[in-house]
């Protein structure tokens, strides 16, 4: 007789059974490390938010005094208006920036693969790479405020950095910079994914420009626009390098930043209790961010 255990079939199940344990394995790994080091390091943030630590842990007694102490220094409050103003402004301008360079793309209808590597080079720096080029840009001796007083231009105006009232336009210029080609990127596959019956539609009713890109492919866009301003919004959450680097969170603090203000008082001040406060905002902002994105993103169930 011929035993059936030894055929082809029951070997194929055995390594399928195999395969699926070392897969479950992996995962279960990746699952364990996830939350002992992350969901844990954020649980003993919390933690010591609620507590009066300064230089090391004191777990003695909790509450919420340390949130009250954050929200009651106006040095806070002024480092959320600057972080409003710069994720609002970075958000805006490289998505409108972006949505334009891909429509510009989109017309040319042509190999734009060197174009693309030209905008997407800012995105492959660093933060601390962006905050060096722009330093640069406007140092008073050889960047650009000393080619235009070279030419005449009156000093006072071009001391953009050390102004209180233009200096987080500059930060807010050199986010953008980075962001757009990320936002380009996302909105040329969104455009090239759009049925090409649509274009020839288009096409021939004559559409312009508005019609086109923004009548038509804008709604179609959608999903394309949510994950950009995501994508944006959460980097420009976690701003901290690239104001330590162009401004250092000055003059004064008019380019404060709540991730600036954090580091400073763990590591500077050794007010452990206040930092981890203002990093659990923080975490609060960034997830506040992402819901939008999570709840539009789910699929709809038919009726």
């Amino acid at each position: 007789m011929t035993d059936r255990t030894s055929g082809p079939a029951p070997r194929v199940a055995i390594l399928a059974s195999s395969w699926r344990w070392q897969a479950t394995s992996v995962l279960a790994a990746g699952a364990a490390i996830a939350l002992l080091f992350y969901v844990g390091s954020v649980a003993w943030v919390a933690l010591i938010s609620l507590t009066p630590s300064d230089v090391v842990p004191v777990l003695d007694t909790f509450g919420f005094e340390q949130y009250a102490r954050l929200f009651g220094s106006q040095r806070w409050l002024h480092t959320l208006g600057n972080l409003a103003f710069y994720v609002a402004a970075t958000v805006l301008g490289s998505v409108g920036a972006g949505y334009g360079l891909a429509i510009g793309l989109h017309q040319a209808r042509s190999d734009s693969t060197a174009l693309r590597l030209m905008f997407l080079l800012p995105l492959a720096t660093s933060f601390v790479v962006t905050g060096v080029v722009w330093q640069g840009l406007f140092d008073p001796a050889i960047g650009i405020p000393g080619l235009l007083r070279n030419l005449g231009v009156p000093a006072p105006a071009l001391a953009l950095v050390s102004r209180p009232d233009t200096v987080m336009w500059i930060v807010a210029s050199a986010g953008i910079w980075q962001q757009t080609g990320l936002c380009m990127s996302l909105f040329t596959i969104g455009l090239h994914r759009i049925d090409p019956a649509i274009w020839r539609a288009l096409d021939i009713d004559g559409a312009g420009a508005w019609g086109r890109y923004g009548l038509v492919a804008g709604p179609l866009m959608k999903p394309f626009f949510i994950m950009a301003i995501v994508f944006v919004s959460a980097s420009g959450l976690r701003a901290y390098d690239l104001v330590v680097v162009l401004t250092g969170g000055g003059p004064g603090f008019a380019s404060d930043v709540p991730a600036h203000f954090v580091i400073e008082q763990i590591m500077e001040r050794q007010d452990l209790a206040l930092g981890a406060a203002g990093a659990c905002v923080m975490l609060a902002l960034a997830l506040a961010a992402t819901l939008p994105y999570a709840l539009l993103s789910q699929p709809r169930s038919k009726p």
